[in-house]
């Protein structure tokens, strides 16, 4: 598991790494090869959130990250500040589901952003404790983290699955609307990419073809 964090404080960053660490080891919560990514905040002025999000939806893809912790409000290059709850924003509209999480000490500045779960926001003054409330935020993150792999990992399998049947059988409509189902529904957990249907086949192509399977069914009929 691979745990991504954006902050601008290396103190904090190492608070939020020493108490994840000592919660799971506390109470022997099942975290498999834990590992850390902080994200570089060193680029060029102006496109910082851009940047940002390239090099996190790329990570998501190649599952390079289980699960991010973002702070709020970032100060890099001396004086551009940006709120990580733009970032939070865009990975719920790229993929929904991705096990992300905003640990800030600005709680109610960090919610005013409508893409915002109040139960997505932790507070750090609360979090570095290392007390119950560590323990029930660590947990939920673990928690969230397994339940988005297993779901990923269910989805993929079945549109694989869809796939290798699509290929023996490439007239057979109902498996096409099934993958369409699928593809839509792995968008919850993935960033959105170009469809297995796209890269097979022209969609007007194959729009044309189901036209033509239809009107031979009818005269069959």
């Amino acid at each position: 598991m691979v745990i991504g964090i954006i902050d601008d404080d290396k103190n904090e960053i190492n608070s939020i790494q020493r108490t994840i660490i000592t919660i799971i080891k506390r109470y022997n919560l099942e975290a498999n090869d834990l590992k850390f990514k902080i994200y570089d905040l060193n680029t060029e002025n102006g496109k910082l959130t851009e940047n940002l999000i390239k090099v996190i939806i790329d990570d998501i893809l190649k599952f390079e990250i289980s699960i991010l912790v973002i702070d709020h409000k970032i100060v890099v290059n001396s004086n551009e500040i940006f709120n990580g709850s733009d970032i939070f924003e865009q990975i719920r509209r790229d993929a929904p589901d991705f096990p992300t999480i905003i640990m800030t000490n600005v709680v109610e500045d960090s919610m005013k952003n409508n893409y915002v779960d109040p139960d997505k926001v932790y507070a750090k003054s609360e979090f570095f404790k290392i007390s119950e409330y560590a323990k029930e935020k660590t947990e939920n993150m673990l928690k969230n983290v397994k339940r988005y792999s297993e779901l990923r990992n269910t989805t993929q399998e079945e549109l694989d699955e869809l796939k290798s049947e699509l290929a023996k059988n490439t007239e057979n409509q109902d498996i096409v609307n099934r993958i369409v189902e699928k593809e839509k529904e792995l968008d919850k957990y993935l960033p959105i990419q170009r469809s297995y249907l796209e890269e097979v086949i022209n969609i007007e192509e194959l729009k044309e073809i189901l036209k033509l399977i239809e009107d031979a069914k009818k005269l069959m009929e």
